[in-house]
């Protein structure tokens, strides 16, 4: 029985032991079961959440494209709308510029009107301005004319031509007045005398003095110019023809006369009447005193041209005309045609400075001048263009020209030489001077100087014909001012 129990325990025991063992196998079992239930349960969840993310995205996908198609359509719309706005404003702005096209075309034509009517104004205006001026000047010029009556008129309405004639003043002899009067008046050459300053030297009264004048008017001895001198109507006498007297017929050539045996003092054929002695009278009468002048006035320029260093007098001519009308001025580029002796050259040279050039061309040897360059040659040569730029590299300011022929004595060849001479300056002149440039040329007066004139009219904006004072007064020559080439 001990046995038994023993053995009993250990089955209680071991129950117990397998109790305790199978309690630990379910414990484990509801926590592995607990385990995996939170597995499931979070898988279930995960699951769950990936449906509900899944079914999200497909949903934010659906919401996201229709979205995309709206805004594509939106955005259709917008671009539709734009175009039609850009089209509405391209229209606009066309119908805008076309409008403004319209109102510059109206304003102009207005402005056009205006200045029509504006000009209708101004005319009208100035016509009657016109008008007015006219009026007044015709008044004044009557008033003028009332005023520019003389005693002189007065008297020649009231005396007969006898009475002018045969007037007389009481103990002189009027044969020897007459004389001294025209002698002294044709000692004025063409300046003639006021007749008031005449009658004083000869101690006549005013009366006496103008009865004389008329007289001497009717004989053809002198005429009367009527001008305003001082605020006052009075007459410049000039010289007509001198009675002839026995001093002044002294040298007459007479032996050379084809009547001179008949002639006689109160013959019919007299010195009185004779109009070959009147006109040598006249001739040499004025040759003697003008030629005074003249050659008083050449040695003047030929000593101051001396003094002052210059080669010829002509220098002081250019220095005139420049002064006058400054066709050379500083930096000027110069080219001197026919410049022998250099006279000319020395005065451009002053006058265009530093910073000028001046290049002279003659066929005759020229001594050097500092600071210019002298060509020898013919203005005919083929290459003179070339030189000329050669020197000077561009067009020049300024052309002058004081080309003279060979003088053969024949007026008429002589003439048409220079004035050839010139021509052919012209034709270097067209070829370097620049445009605007200025141009001076030496013209003997004569049958082609005018044509020669009225051909450089056509070249420059302003032409000139003039003679300075250096010039001789018997010389024929003349310059030639030419202003603005106009290329």
């Amino acid at each position: 029985m001990k046995g038994w129990e023993n053995n009993s325990d250990f089955m209680v025991k071991k129950e117990i032991v397998s109790a305790a063992n199978l309690k630990k196998e379910i414990e484990e079992a509801k926590v592995e079961l607990t385990s995996q239930n939170k597995k499931l349960k979070l898988s279930v969840k995960t699951e769950a959440k990936k449906k509900v993310n899944k079914k999200k995205a497909v949903t934010k996908k659906k919401v996201d494209k229709k979205k995309a198609v709206t805004k594509k359509k939106v955005d259709k719309k917008k671009a539709l709308a734009k175009k039609k706005a850009d089209k509405k404003k391209a229209v606009a702005k066309k119908k805008a510029e076309a409008k403004k096209k319209v109102d510059k075309k109206k304003a102009a034509a207005k402005e056009k009107v205006d200045k029509k009517k504006a000009e209708a104004k101004k005319k009208a205006e100035a016509k009657k301005k016109e008008e007015e001026a006219k009026k007044k000047e015709e008044e004044a010029k009557k008033k003028e004319e009332e005023a520019k009556i003389t005693q002189e008129e007065i008297w020649e309405e009231q005396l007969t031509e006898e009475e002018i004639i045969g007037f007389q003043i009481d103990k002189t002899d009027m044969d020897k007045l007459v004389n001294r009067v025209t002698e002294m008046i044709a000692g004025y050459e063409t300046k003639g005398i006021l007749q008031n300053i005449l009658w004083r030297k000869l101690k006549l009264s005013s009366r006496d003095g103008s009865r004389l004048a008329l007289k001497l008017e009717r004989l053809g001895n002198i005429t009367r110019e009527k001008i305003l001198e001082n605020g006052r109507w009075t007459y410049l006498l000039l010289i007509k023809k001198i009675p002839i007297s026995t001093k002044s017929i002294e040298n007459a050539p007479c032996l050379v006369c084809p009547v001179e045996g008949k002639c006689s003092t109160d013959g019919e054929i007299s010195p009185k009447s004779c109009v070959y002695i009147e006109d040598w009278v006249l001739t040499e009468l004025k040759t003697k005193k003008v030629m005074k002048l003249i050659d008083a006035k050449k040695d003047h320029y030929r000593k101051l041209a001396h003094e002052q260093g210059y080669r010829s007098r002509a220098s002081y001519k250019l220095k005139e005309l420049n002064k006058s009308y400054r066709i050379i001025g500083a930096g000027h580029f110069v080219l001197d045609l026919g410049c022998a002796p250099g006279g000319w050259m020395q005065v451009a040279t002053k006058i265009v400075g530093n910073k000028g050039k001046v290049m002279g061309i003659d066929s005759s040897y020229v001594e050097e001048i500092p600071g210019t360059f002298i060509l020898r040659a013919s203005i005919n040569d083929n290459n003179i263009i070339e030189e000329i730029f050669d020197f000077f590299v561009k067009k020049v300011n300024t052309v002058i020209c004081d080309l003279s022929p060979q003088v053969t004595g024949n007026w008429s060849v002589d003439h048409a030489s220079q004035i050839s001479l010139n021509y052919s300056a012209v034709k270097i002149m067209e070829q370097v001077l620049e445009k605007k440039g200025n141009s001076l040329f030496k013209v003997f007066d004569g049958e082609f100087s005018n044509e020669f004139y009225h051909y450089m009219k056509k070249k420059f904006l302003r032409v000139k014909l003039t003679k300075p004072k250096a010039s001789r007064k018997p010389s024929s020559e003349l310059y030639c001012i030419c202003l603005g080439y106009l290329g």
